[in-house]
């Protein structure tokens, strides 16, 4: 059995799998915003990045997809997928794709992190979500963090800014379709 890397408390145990697991997403979640960066100033429009990031992940998913269809039918529920796809891949890419033009990687990487907290203020403030002395906690240090990084000055483009908000808004809805 793996030890616990951290110690058990009142929200989860986190073991050394787990533990490399998320940091090895983390990576590579950052590591995207820094390719999109790069790609950008070699020249490639906003809609070729996310072109290409698009069909590269269908390539990819597409073989588990096709192992499914049988319990799934694709004609049922293709409306639905197409939606979700637009909607929640596409449109976010494409927002910050664009954003990316007059951002920097850090800046992108930034404002992507604001989509827990986000998270958690929609949640409490339409869904009338439970909001207990912890996840208030967890919303104020991560707004703390987040001014630390940016800091007082605020040296953001407001449209890139709004855009990337934008795009982590319709990020977060994945979880309620």
């Amino acid at each position: 059995m793996d030890r616990p890397l951290l110690l058990k408390g009142p929200f989860f145990i986190m073991n050394t799998k787990d533990f490399l697991t998320l940091l090895s997403v983390s990576l590579l979640w950052g590591a995207s915003f820094l390719f999109l960066r790069l790609l950008v100033l070699d020249g490639l429009e906003p809609l070729q990045i996310v072109s290409i990031r698009m069909i590269l992940a269908a390539l990819f998913i597409a073989p588990f997809f096709i192992r499914k269809m049988k319990k799934h039918s694709f004609y049922e529920h293709g409306f639905s997928f197409l939606l979700i796809g637009l909607l929640n891949t596409a449109l976010p890419f494409t927002m910050f794709a664009y954003a990316s033009v007059s951002l920097g990687a850090g800046s992108l990487s930034i404002l992507q992190a604001t989509v827990p907290i986000l998270t958690a203020l929609i949640l409490f403030t339409l869904y009338k979500g439970e909001f207990s002395y912890f996840k208030l906690s967890g919303v104020m240090i991560g707004f703390a963090g987040l001014f630390l990084l940016v800091g007082p000055s605020g040296n953001l483009d407001l449209f890139a800014s709004i855009l990337c908000v934008v795009a982590s808004l319709l990020t977060l809805s994945q979880a309620y379709i």
